[in-house]
């Protein structure tokens, strides 16, 4: 009994993955299922909107990648090692620009024979960065009743760009 050829299935994380703006993060949680595929080579391209990102991996001596550092990258290899690349957090996604607001991962597997694809997507959701105020460790001393100028102080807020902030300060 010959079976139909079967086509390849991607996982994906279903809850994607989240990051701090300006932070790349490590695509994990991918692998390609696909019972017919054997020892064969096959083809997983991974893809970002350009205008939201770009993916980053390198070759290993059982993965070929290309298109690293743009929108689209391809990795060949058999469905073992492409899964054993995958699994090492071998593809990270970087937003562009100060403003990044993350996007969707798109997931296509091919295989050998092109004749059999899967297609999927995941979301990059990137939180916001809460700003870091800086103090003096020791505080401020001085005697009762004298003024003291409060020095050492900053306020860091990476995502905030040249929106205004509001700092209070109490006693």
């Amino acid at each position: 009994v010959n079976q139909p050829p079967q086509p390849p299935v991607n996982t994906m994380p279903a809850g994607g993955w989240t990051t701090f703006q300006d932070t790349p993060v490590l695509l994990t949680g991918l692998s390609v299922a696909d019972p017919d595929a054997g020892d064969t080579a096959m083809s997983v391209g991974l893809g970002v909107n350009p205008a939201t990102g770009t993916l980053t991996a390198t070759s290993t001596s059982e993965v070929t990648v290309t298109g690293s550092d743009t929108n689209a990258v391809r990795l060949g290899g058999t469905l073992t090692d492409v899964n054993a690349f995958l699994a090492g957090s071998g593809v990270t996604y970087t937003g562009v620009g100060a403003d990044w607001a993350g996007g969707a991962v798109f997931m296509r597997t091919t295989d050998s024979d092109g004749a059999q694809s899967s297609l999927d997507h995941a979301v990059v959701t990137i939180v916001n960065q809460p700003p870091v105020n800086t103090m003096p460790a020791g505080g401020w001393t001085t005697f009762q009743g004298t003024p003291v100028v409060l020095t050492g102080l900053s306020v860091d807020d990476r995502d905030a760009g040249d929106t205004a902030m509001s700092v209070g300060l109490a006693v």
